[in-house]
């Protein structure tokens, strides 16, 4: 199999999966992605610095907020 169908299909794949996740999995799937970047030395003064995002990261809840 070509390595670029394949990708391809890895990623379709995924996709679909993520689109049947429920509002709660898609909550818990954020937190989990975004617990591994706060990990990283400086990561919220990173993204401070390149984007109008605020990440608010709470036990349960990360909140997303755009700086006017």
């Amino acid at each position: 199999m070509d390595i670029v169908k394949h990708i391809q299909q890895h990623y379709e794949s995924l996709g679909a999966d993520l689109r049947k996740l429920s509002t709660e999995q898609k909550a818990k799937l954020k937190l989990a992605v975004f617990g591994f970047y706060f990990l990283l030395p400086n990561f919220e003064e990173v993204l401070k610095s390149i984007s109008k995002l605020i990440l608010i990261k709470t036990n349960y809840l990360l909140t997303l907020k755009i700086k006017m």
